[in-house]
């Protein structure tokens, strides 16, 4: 009786070790998961900033659009050094989660892109059809020059 007494109180005991074992051991994988996840995303944004500059060094890319960019990498490089801020912030806008944030800030700013460089092609679309009549008419004007000149030297 005593044994089975004794040996209940280890299961019991041996259990709720068990138990606390199984909890740690899923909080140690998680936080080793959010390090894989912190060091993933740090890794990325420093490679964004490092092809950013680069297409600015070689002037591949203006310094407007560098500069969104720039900003862009830079606000991903400090959440992916601190992810708990993408939570604090979250909670403090009313929002469920940070990743439902960062997905809908990032729907935003990408529709945002778009619009702007739709104008941007609206603008150049026709920049370049006033370039293209005013080519036409000079060479209209020069042909009819060219012609002009001929016909003076025949005439001498």
């Amino acid at each position: 009786m005593a044994f089975s007494l004794a040996w209940s109180r280890l299961s019991e005991h041996s259990g709720l070790r068990r138990g606390r074992l199984q909890k740690f051991a899923a909080f140690r994988l998680a936080k080793g998961q959010m390090l894989k996840l912190t060091f993933l995303t740090s890794i990325t944004a420093l490679m964004v900033l490092g092809i950013i500059l680069e297409l600015l060094r070689r002037r591949q890319l203006r310094e407007k659009y560098a500069f969104l960019w720039m900003s862009v990498g830079l606000v991903v490089l400090i959440l992916g050094f601190l992810p708990r801020l993408l939570d604090s912030v979250a909670a403090m806008l009313g929002v469920a989660s940070g990743v439902s944030l960062v997905l809908f800030l990032g729907v935003i700013f990408l529709l945002l892109v778009s619009i702007h460089l739709s104008w941007v092609v609206s603008r150049l679309e026709e920049e370049t059809r006033t370039l293209a009549e005013e080519i036409a008419l000079i060479r209209t004007e020069f042909t009819r020059q060219s012609g002009e000149l001929a016909e003076r030297r025949q005439v001498e």
